[in-house]
C-alpha cells in the first residue's frame, strides 16, 4: 500500500518547564530490553524504544556532558502533526513523544497490524565495536545509577552490560530496517557483513509506531496516523585533531518515517502540511538559570547557562557547557528545479531539496505538581490543535504563564542570523 507525505516542514522547540520532577534512584527496575545508553565518547545519552529519548529510567537525567558530571538535557523527543486525508476524522492530527509517549515499540507489519512483542523481548539494540575488550565500568556505573563515586558496579553488573552488547550483535534486526554494511547491495545482511553505519563506534537502533489507538489518543487526543518510526543513534570515540575532538562531544541521530496507514486506510491516502519537530527540555545543570536561542544559518537550536557559574557543574570544578541540536539533513521535497539537489539515504537526488529549519519556538512555565500529573491531562484533542499551532510558530500548548520566542526561520530577514531569548527562568 503506497502512501504519500506532502509538504513536510521542520521546526525546533525548546521546553523549559519548571516541574517538581520525580527523582528516584536505584537499579532494580532497569530493563535493558527497552532502554539503552549511548556512552562511548564524552556524552552519555539515554534512549527508550517507545520514542522517548534523553530520559533515563527512574527519572535519571537523560543527557550528561561531560560524561560523569551534570545534566545538559533532561529529556527530548520528536513530534509531528499534519492533515491526514484517509476518510477519517479529525484530519488534523499530532503524534510522537514528549515526557510520555504516544508510540509503541515494534514495526507495522501491514496497515493497522503491528508486530506482537512479548514483554521479555528486546526492543532496542545497542552495539559497540570494542565491547569484548572495553572497560565497561563507567558505562555500568551510569546504567545502574551509581551516584556515589566511592561505590562501584559489581562484576555481575558489568557482565550484564557486556552481555547486552553481545546479544545486540547476534540479534541485530536488519530485517526490520536496522543499518548494516551491505557490501553487495542486495538488501540482505549476508554472512560476513556486519551491523552499523558510517564507521561509527557505537550504534543504537529501535523502531516504534503509533498504531495503538488508545495510547495515541491518550497522548494528545488524536487518532493514529499509521506511521512507523525508525530511529538510529550513533557516536564516535576518536582521538586526534579538531575534527576528532568535535566528534567526541557529539551524538548523531536519524529519524526515518514510513507512512503505512491504519487498518482502513485507502490507497489514495496522504498527509498534507506535515511538520516534524525536534523538542527538548534543556537543563544545563541547575534548571532555573538557562537561556535558549537559535542560529538559522546553521539550522541550530541551543541552550546555555545564564552565567559562567552553575551550582551543579561547580561540584566538578567546571564551568557550565552549552548544548545544541543541528539539522544536518532535513526531509526532502520535490521542487522540479534542475538546479536543486537533495541528500538522502541512497545518495544525491536531483530536482529535490532538503528542507531547513522553518520555525524555532520556546516557552517556559511554572508548573505546580509533578511532570506525570501535568501530562495526564493531555489526552484531549485541544492539545493536538495547540501543538500544531506551536509547530507553525503560533500559540502555546500549555495554559500556564509562559515566555515564548518565535522565529520564522524561512523569513529572509531572519535567515542567517542568531536569535536569543534573554529571559531568566
Amino acid at each position: 500500500m503506497k502512501k504519500i507525505i506532502l509538504k513536510c516542514f521542520l521546526s525546533f522547540m525548546f521546553f523549559l518547564p519548571v516541574f517538581s520532577k520525580e527523582n528516584t534512584t536505584g537499579s532494580d527496575s532497569l530493563n535493558l530490553n527497552n532502554s539503552s545508553l549511548l556512552s562511548i565518547n564524552n556524552v552519555s545519552m539515554w534512549a527508550r524504544s517507545d520514542g522517548v529519548l534523553a530520559k533515563g529510567p527512574n527519572y535519571i537525567n537523560g543527557v550528561v556532558y561531560p560524561k560523569g558530571t551534570a545534566s545538559v538535557i533532561y529529556t527530548d523527543g520528536f513530534l509531528w502533526g499534519g492533515f491526514v486525508h484517509d476518510n477519517r476524522i479529525p484530519s488534523l492530527r499530532a503524534g510522537g513523544s514528549l515526557y510520555v509517549s504516544g508510540l509503541t515499540p515494534g514495526k507495522i507489519l501491514s496497515g493497522g497490524i503491528r508486530e506482537s512483542i512479548d514483554p521479555s523481548e528486546r526492543t532496542i539494540w545497542n552495539i559497540r565495536k570494542d565491547y569484548e575488550t572495553a572497560d565497561l565500568t563507567e558505562t555500568a556505573r551510569i546504567l545502574f545509577n551509581y551516584t556515589d563515586t566511592t561505590n562501584h558496579p559489581t562484576v555481575e553488573e558489568i557482565n550484564k552490560v557486556r552481555k547486552m552488547y553481545k546479544e545486540s550483535w547476534k540479534t541485530w534486526p536488519w530485517q526490520k530496517g536496522a543499518p548494516f554494511y551491505d557490501k553487495n547491495n542486495n538488501g540482505i545482511m549476508d554472512q560476513g557483513e556486519k551491523p552499523g553505519l558510517l564507521n561509527a563506534d557505537q550504534v543504537v537502533w529501535f523502531v516504534c509506531n503509533d498504531e495503538d489507538a488508545y495510547k495515541c489518543c491518550k497522548f494528545l487526543g488524536s487518532p493514529p496516523f499509521g506511521i512507523e518510526l525508525q530511529v538510529t543513534l550513533w557516536a564516535y570515540n576518536r582521538k586526534g585533531g579538531n575534527m576528532e575532538q568535535a566528534l567526541q562531544q557529539t551524538v548523531f541521530r536519524r529519524y526515518r518515517f514510513i507512512y503505512k496507514g491504519t487498518e482502513d486506510t485507502p490507497d489514495s491516502a496522504r498527509i498534507d502540511s506535515m511538520f516534524v519537530s525536534m523538542w527538548s527540555d534543556c537543563e544545563i545543570g541547575n534548571r532555573l538559570d538557562d537561556y535558549v536561542g537559535c542560529d538559522t544559518l546553521l539550522d541550530l537550536m541551543f541552550g546555555y547557562n545564564s552565567s559562567t557559574i552553575d551550582g551543579e557543574f561547580e561540584k566538578y570544578n567546571l564551568s557550565p557547557p552549552a548544548a545544541g541540536y543541528a539539522f544536518l539533513q532535513g526531509p526532502i521535497v520535490f521542487t522540479g528545479n534542475s538546479r536543486d539537489k537533495a541528500l538522502c539515504v541512497s545518495g544525491e537526488k536531483y530536482l529535490y531539496k532538503n528542507l531547513n529549519m522553518s520555525v524555532f519556538n520556546y516557552f517556559a512555565g511554572d508548573f505546580i505538581g509533578t511532570e506525570s500529573s501535568i501530562f495526564q491531562s493531555y489526552s484531549v484533542y485541544e492539545y493536538t490543535l495547540q501543538w500544531y499551532n506551536l509547530m507553525n510558530g503560533l500559540g502555546s500548548p500549555l495554559s500556564t504563564p509562559f515566555d515564548r520566542l518565535r522565529v520564522k526561520a524561512q523569513d529572509n530577514a531572519l535567515r542567517g542570523t542568531k536569535h536569543e531569548q534573554q529571559v531568566m527562568l
